[in-house]
């Protein structure tokens, strides 16, 4: 159902209340039946906040009938015109059929398991380069420490053999 028409339900309500061919019982039923078109998840909790507006505060023992009757309906149109401007705000709610609430569970989960493989792939790729340069790093000392050791063991032989010589 589209929002203006929702409002326009809401707004036909809140005529209704001031008409007098129509009793509390009619005019709350036909409420209660646009309230469950218009407000599929919330519907109920309307619905009862209207039918609450019948019990009796304290102060209304102090009043004439008329005057009780002239405050229930005032409650109540603000009721609806705070439904009307929840509509305006939020918009219409939507409890959507299992087959939408599904595709649009699907289409979470797949866009989640796309970003954990972009963030894998990118994981691995910055730290391949890191893993690899500091292997290159590790491998360069490793050759210097073997260049070293060469060097030293080619001294030492140059010294044995000259000390057999001589010896």
């Amino acid at each position: 159902m589209k929002q203006s028409k929702s409002i326009r339900l809401l707004e036909n309500q809140i005529e209704n209340i001031q008409n007098k061919a129509i009793n509390r019982d009619e005019w709350l039923t036909s409420t209660a039946s646009v309230l469950l078109r218009v407000f599929p998840l919330s519907a109920q909790i309307k619905i009862d906040q209207l039918k609450n507006i019948e019990k009796n505060p304290q102060y209304f023992e102090d009043i004439s009938a008329e005057e009780k009757i002239a405050v229930r309906k005032s409650k109540a149109k603000r009721y609806l015109q705070n439904y009307i401007e929840e509509i305006e705000l939020l918009g219409l709610e939507s409890n959507g059929s299992k087959l939408e609430l599904f595709f649009g569970s699907l289409r979470f989960w797949l866009l989640v398991i796309a970003l954990c493989g972009v963030s894998f792939l990118a994981g691995n790729t910055a730290s391949g380069k890191v893993f690899r340069q500091s292997h290159i790093q590790e491998y360069h000392e490793l050759e210097q420490q073997i260049d070293s050791q060469k060097k030293e063991i080619d001294s030492l032989n140059t010294e044995l053999r000259s000390n057999r010589i001589l010896g």
